[in-house]
This record gives C-alpha cells, sequence and structure tokens, in this order.
C-alpha cells in the first residue's frame, strides 16, 4: 500500500483544505489542487535525491503546505518527522539531529497569541548542525519574506524556486508515483515531551490509516462534506491525526494561531460558526484559558453545523463543559472528553452518540481495541486506580523508536512491566 495514495483517493473540485491565520487571511484548496500541488513537490523531491526511508524534516507552522510536503514525502516512502515550531534553536536542532533529514521544509514565522515568532533567524544554526541535509525549503507567509536574505541559511531556497526545479525542460511535470510498500513501513515520526528523559521518536506506519478511519467513521460519523478543524502545528501527533479524513472526503480546517485569541469579534466562537466546523478537537488547557480570558460567545452565531467537540492532552473538568455549554447556548452539541497519546495512533476512548457522555469522563473504549486497567499486579481490574494496558496488538501502535537499537527502549518502556502487554507511559 502506500499512505499518500490512500488520502489522495479523491480528485475532484470539493473543498479539501481551508486555511486561516491569527490575522484572518484565508485560502482553500480543492482535492484536485492538492493532488496537484503534491505531484509538483513529489516531483521537486525526487529531483534532489529522495528516496524510499529517506527522511522530510519539518520546522514550520500549521499551513496547506506542511500538508502537501507530508504526502509528497510519504508518495516516495521518506518518513515525516520534525520538531514543533515553537521549539527554539537548541530543541530543534537536537530533534532534528535525531531523524537525520535529507530535506528540510521550514516556514518563515509562527503566530501565536497575537505575537509573531521569526523562524528565519532559526535555521542558520539548525541548517549548520545538519551535515547531510540537501536543500532547506523555506515557505513564506508573507511578502515582506521574500526580500530578506537567505544566502547565510546553508543549502536553502524558497518554496516557488524548489518546484521549478521538479519540472521537465519543457515545463511539464512527471507523473505522481506511488511507491508500493508493507503496511509496516514507517510514514512518520513525532516526539514525545521528554518528561521523563529525552524525547522519543514514536514511529508510525502507513497502516495507522485504518485505526484513525474508524475513529472518523464509526466513533464521530463523519462524513463527506463535513469540516473538521485542527489548530496543531505539525511535531505533534495531533497534526496528523486528521489527515486520514481527507480520503472520506472531508475538509481540513486550519487554524494557524491560539484558539484563546482574540481580537474585537474575532475568536474561536466566531471560527466554529463562520466557517461551519463539524467537528472540532480542541486541548482542555485552551478551555481554561478561554474561561480565564472572559473569551465570550457573542448572540447570533450559529451551531447548526457542529456535531461535535471533544477536549484532550489533559483532564477535562466539569467546568469546561459548563463552560462550553454556556456559550453554544445549545445541547444539540455533542461533547466529549478524548483520550490518546502520542504513541497511540488513534485513541484509547471512543464515542457513542446513542450514550449519555459525563462531564469530565471519556465515555467508552475505542472499538477494535483491548483496552484493560491492570493493578499493580497485572490484574485486569474494573472500577480501581491502575494503568491503561492494551492487551492486544493493534495497527495504531507503533511499529518502533527512533534509533532505538534491538527495539531495547521500545520494550523497556512500553513491554516489560506487563509481559506480553502494552503500557502507556503516561508521564511520557
Amino acid at each position: 500500500m502506500n499512505y499518500a495514495e490512500n488520502l489522495l483517493r479523491i480528485r475532484d473540485d470539493r473543498i479539501a483544505i481551508r486555511w486561516l491565520d491569527e490575522e484572518q487571511n484565508e485560502d482553500q484548496v480543492t482535492f484536485a489542487e492538492l493532488y496537484e500541488e503534491v505531484k509538483l513537490l513529489a516531483a521537486a523531491f525526487r529531483k534532489h535525491g529522495l528516496t524510499v526511508g529517506d527522511r522530510v524534516g519539518c520546522y514550520m507552522p500549521l499551513t496547506k503546505h506542511s500538508i502537501f510536503a507530508m504526502l509528497a514525502a510519504t508518495s516516495i516512502g521518506a518518513i515525516w518527522g520534525g520538531p514543533l515550531p515553537y521549539y527554539g534553536v537548541q530543541a530543534a536542532s537536537k530533534i532534528l539531529a535525531m531523524i537525520d533529514p535529507k530535506i528540510i521544509i521550514a516556514g518563515d514565522r509562527t503566530l501565536d497569541f497575537g505575537e509573531e515568532t521569526d523562524l528565519l533567524g532559526n535555521l542558520i544554526p539548525i541548517a549548520e548542525s545538519l551535515p547531510n541535509v540537501v536543500k532547506v525549503v523555506i515557505v513564506p507567509s508573507k511578502k515582506e519574506s521574500l526580500s530578506r536574505d537567505i544566502s547565510k541559511i546553508p543549502k536553502s531556497i524558497f518554496m516557488k524556486d524548489f518546484l521549478q526545479s521538479g519540472k521537465r525542460p519543457d515545463g511539464t511535470i512527471p507523473d505522481l508515483i506511488f511507491e508500493q510498500l508493507p503496511c509496516n513501513h514507517p510514514v512518520s515520526i513525532n516526539f514525545t515531551s521528554g518528561t521523563t528523559g529525552l524525547p522519543k521518536g514514536i514511529v508510525h506506519s502507513a497502516i495507522t490509516y485504518l485505526s484513525l478511519l474508524r475513529d472518523y467513521v464509526f466513533h464521530l460519523d463523519l462524513k463527506s462534506g463535513d469540516i473538521v478543524y485542527n489548530d496543531c502545528p505539525p511535531g505533534w501527533s495531533v497534526w496528523d491525526y486528521e489527515l486520514p479524513t481527507l480520503s472520506l472526503g472531508i475538509t481540513q480546517f486550519l487554524y494557524m494561531g491560539s484558539p484563546v485569541y482574540r481580537k474585537g469579534d474575532f475568536n474561536i466562537w466566531k471560527i466554529l460558526s463562520k466557517y461551519k466546523v463539524t467537528y472540532a478537537f480542541i486541548s482542555t488547557t485552551y478551555f481554561d484559558g478561554l474561561q480565564i480570558e472572559n473569551v465570550l460567545c457573542e448572540s447570533g452565531l450559529k451551531f447548526d453545523h457542529l456535531k461535535l467537540l471533544t477536549m484532550g492532552a489533559s483532564p477535562a473538568k466539569k467546568r469546561n463543559y459548563e463552560f462550553i455549554y454556556e456559550n453554544l447556548r445549545t445541547k444539540d452539541v455533542f461533547l466529549g472528553s478524548q483520550y490518546g497519546a502520542t504513541e497511540m495512533f488513534g485513541d484509547f476512548t471512543g464515542f457513542d452518540y446513542n450514550l449519555p457522555s459525563y462531564m469530565g469522563e471519556c465515555q467508552v473504549p475505542t472499538l477494535a481495541c483491548d483496552v484493560q486497567c491492570f493493578d499493580e499486579n497485572g490484574k485486569s481490574v474494573v472500577g480501581q486506580r491502575g494503568e491503561v494496558v492494551i492487551a492486544k496488538p493493534v495497527p495504531s501502535l507503533p511499529v518502533f523508536i527512533w534509533g532505538d537499537k534491538d527495539n531495547k527502549r521500545l520494550h523497556d518502556t512500553y513491554l516489560s512491566k506487563f509481559e506480553g502487554k502494552y503500557r502507556e507511559n503516561v508521564l511520557d
């Protein structure tokens, strides 16, 4: 199979991607345009020697180009990974050095809570620390960046010029070839937070596509024409968690900014209403921030299209639910707590619209996943405190940890405490 081929199976004029930033700049891409963009970028990748097993490093905010690049890389069989764009030089360099990328895709800036952070300056020491990089491809998000001198960034090139390099002398573009690879072939490396030590590069394979379709089709009941919201930049697993919805004809709505940010009547509630979002996962800490900052929903906004709103990444609290319902002014939106992890592509818990969703509780175990709670003696318990365990193998688990010789770190961290069972390490 090929991961990108499955995600790019729809190639018509429906909207594949909508994009918005805190400055209220907008953009959109159809499924047909998405295919052509990936085709052009894959041709440029191949021109510069990218092949099966090579890595494409990413250091950029949430834009349409991050999706283009990820799909172009995986169409070739290359592996995608990198740090969050908020990471400084030292942290970003360390993560990129771990994966030793052949090509880096980088942004010129980030926008977060009304503040702009320049990324171009960071790229000089980052590129200098990576001796095997062939090209550092810079994606400008504003016209001023095109006039910047990037000559001090080793092997740098603006995206427009890089794309031209993939064309034939007559201006035509080579066909997009999807490398047919084993189901366990790696497609992405997502890094853990490093709470208990060095960040782990969790490697997931193409077959995680199935687990994610399970979540979106069976648990969330999403369909072609629906719109899913995402504010997570590349570098955290929540970013690529929603990508497989493209294969269902579902529109990706990308928001480059903080959900807590507001300017005049522009805020997250306005976004959900104006762009007719169907489903949104928003970190619990952001809902805490919305309440602290008193970011309230103005009257007149409509949420007829909003089917499901979920929270996660930290425990959801009763007051989060109350705050959301008070602002939405409707009980027709299903609100729930979602539990996943960087290591688990897909979730430990799911949703059932036919059952109640209780404040502060995950609702149901996810389908086709033997999720259990084990006590210290390795006994499966109900109604007692314990550890999350997956008792049988599932496609959403990592295939290995990057740089982990003989899978020792994978075994010691996740498979040794309860032999033969996967134990989620909640601290990292």
